[in-house]
């Protein structure tokens, strides 16, 4: 029997197996045959290095909502004390809102006029529903319910709708505001605008669909090239050489198109490629 394989390591050196290929008939492959392997065990790498980044770049994320609800709820306590700090308040990047049993706007920090468009002016005295969307009014019957039992609402994440009709998505934590003797006066809202990581996900979930979808293709370029050779080899032989002059050519088409991001390439430098 005759075997040569190819290594799969990523770049930090770790083996994720061999690309290899066995002859039943004993024999020794040429070097040129060892670089087409090599050539494909690449194209392998390159798509499983992708993915890795894909998903340490989810990793960053999910790391920093966990550090972004340590805060929250370190903000949430101090509201809960019944300190409301009127420099913090005022300087922070979060959206802190406070209202009463009824859901009408008590308080609006800059930060809140910057998130969802609304001064303080036209916020304060009006009902919190003019910043949810109709569709998830019900989401504010729930949270005044809990409030009035003296319950927090645990971090989610939903959407709102900015005073020029734009809907935006922010991660909420909410907190019953209590007098002196205990007594529910109202609800504190620390809301933060999360678009540019929703936006991330949604890059990071359409990259991984992109991935996904050109390795199909190659290897459904790969097998239709398989099934030609076979049906027009006479021999085994002719088969090989077929076979490995084809995807040879692949290989070039393929590093033409990395080179231009993936954005075509010249039909002249194709056929200078292929004609190598």
């Amino acid at each position: 029997n005759a075997y040569v394989g190819v290594p799969l390591a990523v770049q930090d050196g770790a083996r994720l197996g061999t690309l290899c290929v066995m002859d039943r008939k004993a024999r020794e492959f040429a070097s040129r045959d060892v670089g087409i392997l090599d050539s494909l065990a690449s194209l392998i790498v390159d798509r499983l290095e992708l993915r890795l980044v894909s998903q340490d770049a989810a990793h960053v994320a999910a790391e920093a909502a966990r550090e972004r609800e340590a805060a929250f709820q370190r903000a949430n306590k101090m509201v809960n004390d019944g300190r409301l700090l009127a420099a913090l308040v005022q300087s922070s990047q979060d959206a802190i809102v406070s209202k009463d049993l009824n859901g009408v706007v008590t308080s609006w920090n800059p930060a809140a006029e910057d998130i969802f468009g609304y001064p303080a002016a036209e916020m304060i005295g009006q009902s919190i529903t003019r910043i949810i969307p109709p569709d998830r009014l019900e989401e504010e019957t729930f949270v005044l319910d809990k409030i009035r039992r003296g319950e927090r609402i645990e971090h989610y994440e939903t959407l709102r709708r900015r005073r020029d009709g734009g809907l935006i998505p922010i991660s909420l934590t909410i907190s019953p505001i209590k007098g002196e003797d205990d007594t529910i006066l109202g609800a504190s809202k620390i809301a933060r605008n999360i678009s540019d990581r929703v936006e991330s996900q949604n890059r990071i979930h359409a990259l991984l669909r992109e991935v996904n979808h050109r390795v199909k293709n190659q290897f459904a370029v790969i097998l239709s090239m398989i099934r030609q050779s076979a049906n027009q080899a006479g021999t085994a032989q002719e088969f090989e050489a077929r076979i490995r002059d084809r995807i040879m050519a692949l290989a070039r088409s393929h590093d033409l198109l990395v080179s231009h991001d993936w954005n075509g390439a010249p039909i002249q430098d194709v056929l200078t490629a292929q004609s190598e």
